[in-house]
């Protein structure tokens, strides 16, 4: 095969600016931590900036603003973050509802004693 000739009219192209990858500061200090053994601290590190990414990113709301919808992932996000009273009262509040025998089950294995 005969090796094509570039057009006369093509522009020359040549590597102006190399672009490295940029890792996000919260992955990069999580892992960090995680590195070092510290799960208990990289977890606690993360959640708040997690939280707020997928509430931006997802247009979601505050457990507070919710009225019934998904109380129990709402309850379990509020386990997560720490806050056990908010936590106790959506589970008691799911669990209150039209709520199946495996449902039940389901949250009580998610809920921390």
């Amino acid at each position: 095969m005969r090796k094509r000739s570039p057009s006369p009219s093509a522009p020359e192209l040549r590597v102006v600016e190399k672009i490295r990858p940029v890792e996000v500061p919260v992955l990069t200090e999580t892992k960090r931590r995680l590195g070092r053994g510290e799960v208990a601290q990289a977890l606690r590190y993360a959640y708040p900036q997690v939280v707020a990414d997928l509430e931006r990113a997802y247009g979601m709301m505050r457990a507070a603003a919710r009225a019934r919808d998904h109380l129990d992932a709402w309850a379990l996000r509020a386990q997560l973050a720490g806050d056990r009273g908010a936590s106790d009262m959506l589970f008691q509040k799911y669990l209150a509802g039209p709520v199946g025998t495996s449902d039940k089950v389901r949250v009580q294995r998610l809920r921390v004693s």
